[in-house]
C-alpha cells in the first residue's frame, strides 16, 4: 500500500481519524480503576500495547510523527499533569512546520549542503545570562546554579536581565560572592511576539533569552542548571543546544553568537506562536530547525542537560553520576517539586546530610566536598508536610 503524505488529499481525514481513535484510547486509560495506581511495569506494558496499536496504522504521515505521538502517549499516560503536550497539537505543529522549512529549504539550497563550522577560537562571548521575572524569592539552589557559572566558565561578565530584583538572604549572599562580575540588567517582561500576545511568564522568557542572545552573544542558562566544567570548547561553534528528546532541543541552556543563522531561524519560529502548546515553539521547532539545517547548529546529545525531566527522581531520590563527562546538568528542580508530595525546602545547612545526587552537586559547588554528613534524624530537615 502506498503511504500516505502530507500533499494528499486523503491525509487530513485520516489524521483525524487517527486523532480521535487516539483520544479514545487516552480516555479508556483514564476511566481504568487501576490507572493511578500502576506500577511502571504495568505503565510500560501499557505504552507497548498502545505502540503496537498506533504503529499498525498508516494512518500517520511519515515515521517522526508516529514517533513523537507514542512519546506523548508514554507521557500522558505516565503523568496526566501535562495538559499543555497535547499530541494533536504538537502533531499538527510539526507537520505545518515541516511545510514552511521545505519551501525555506528550497529557497536556501546552497546554505543547507554546507557543513557545520567548527572554528579555531572561541566566537561565543563568555558571558552568562540568566532572565528573573516577578517578584519572588531567590532559593537556595539558584544561589548554587548561578555559583557554579562563576566557579567552572569564569565569565567576563553575568548578566541578571530582571523586571524585578529578587528577595531573600541568598540572593545578597550571591551579590557579595559574585562581585563586579554581576551585571543586574532592568528587562521588561516581553508580553508579544511578532503580534501574537505570550500567554505564560514562562514562555515570556523563552523570547526573552533569544533576544538577549541576539543582543549580546553568550550563553544563557535556567537557574536549575549546574555548571560543571567550562563550556569553552562549546564557544567554538555559532550555536550550541543540548537534546531534550530524538525530536526535541532543550532551550534551558543556549550557547549562540549574537549573529548566529540558527539563533535568527528560531526566533523567527515565534511568527507562529503557539499559546496553548507548552514546548511547541521552545523544544520542538529547534529540535526540527536542526534536523532541516544540521549546518547551523551543534548538539550536544547527552552533556547538556541529560537526565531528562521524567527522571528527576535520578538526581534527587538517587546517584545519578553526575560527574561523567557532563559540561552541566540540569535538575529540573521545578519538575520535582511539582511532583513531591511534600514541601522541600533545601538550605546551606540541611544539604549536607542529602545522601543523593542533587546533595553531592550542591556540596560540591557551595561547600567544595560532595561528601554527605550523617545526621539523627534527616526527614526533620528536609521535609516539611501540609497539615489538612
Amino acid at each position: 500500500m502506498e503511504l500516505i503524505r502530507p500533499g494528499n488529499k486523503g491525509c487530513k481525514w485520516l489524521v483525524i481519524l487517527m486523532s480521535c481513535a487516539f483520544v479514545t484510547c487516552l480516555f479508556v486509560i483514564s476511566q481504568s480503576p487501576l490507572r493511578r495506581d500502576m506500577t511502571p511495569q504495568a505503565l510500560q506494558s501499557n505504552f507497548a500495547r498502545l505502540s503496537k496499536v498506533l504503529l499498525s496504522s498508516s494512518g500517520l504521515p511519515n515515521a517522526t510523527n508516529k514517533e513523537f505521538v507514542l512519546q506523548n502517549v508514554w507521557q500522558r499516560t505516565k503523568d496526566d499533569r501535562y495538559k499543555m503536550h497535547d499530541p494533536q497539537l504538537q502533531s499538527s505543529f510539526i507537520l505545518d512546520t515541516a511545510k514552511q522549512e521545505d519551501n525555506t529549504t528550497k529557497e536556501n539550497s546552497n546554505d543547507s549542503q554546507m557543513s557545520l563550522r567548527h572554528h579555531n577560537r572561541p566566537i561565543v562571548p563568555n558571558i552568562a545570562h540568566y532572565t528573573w521575572f516577578g517578584n519572588h524569592t531567590f532559593r537556595f539552589d539558584h544561589l548554587v546554579s548561578i555559583l557554579s557559572a562563576h566557579k567552572f566558565m569564569k565569565p567576563d561578565r553575568i548578566m541578571f536581565h530582571t523586571d524585578c530584583e529578587p528577595e531573600g538572604d541568598y540572593w545578597e549572599e550571591a551579590k557579595e560572592k559574585l562581585g563586579d562580575a554581576l551585571q543586574i540588567i532592568t528587562r521588561k517582561v516581553p508580553k508579544t511576539v511578532f503580534n501574537n500576545t505570550i500567554a505564560f511568564i514562562q514562555h515570556s522568557s523563552d523570547v526573552a533569552r533569544l533576544e538577549i542572545l541576539a543582543e549580546h552573544g553568550g550563553i544563557y542558562m535556567d537557574l536549575d542548571v549546574i555548571v560543571l566544567r567550562s563550556l569553552t570548547p562549546l564557544r567554538h561553534y555559532d550555536f550550541v543546544m543540548g537534546r531534550e528528546s530524538k525530536i526535541g532541543l532543550n532551550n534551558g541552556i543556549i550557547v549562540s553568537s549574537k549573529d548566529s543563522e540558527f539563533l535568527r531561524l528560531y526566533h523567527k519560529g515565534y511568527r507562529r506562536y503557539e499559546n496553548q502548546c507548552w514546548n511547541c515553539n521552545s523544544v520542538l521547532y529547534p529540535g526540527y530547525l536542526a534536523e532541516a539545517h544540521p549546518n547551523l547548529i551543534h548538539v550536544e546529545e547527552t552533556s547538556l542537560v541529560q537526565p531528562s525531566h521524567r527522571d528527576t527522581d535520578l538526581i534527587f531520590l538517587g546517584h545519578f553520576p553526575w560527574w561523567e563527562g557532563h559540561y552541566t546538568i540540569h535538575t529540573w528542580i521545578r519538575v520535582f517539586l511539582n511532583r513531591s508530595s511534600a514541601k522541600v525546602k533545601f538550605t546551606r545547612e540541611n544539604i549536607l546530610s542529602w545522601d543523593t545526587a542533587f546533595g553531592e552537586l550542591c556540596r560540591y559547588i557551595y561547600h567544595g566536598n560532595a561528601n554527605f554528613v550523617r545526621l539523627h534524624h534527616p526527614d526533620e530537615l528536609f521535609w516539611t508536610h501540609d497539615v489538612p
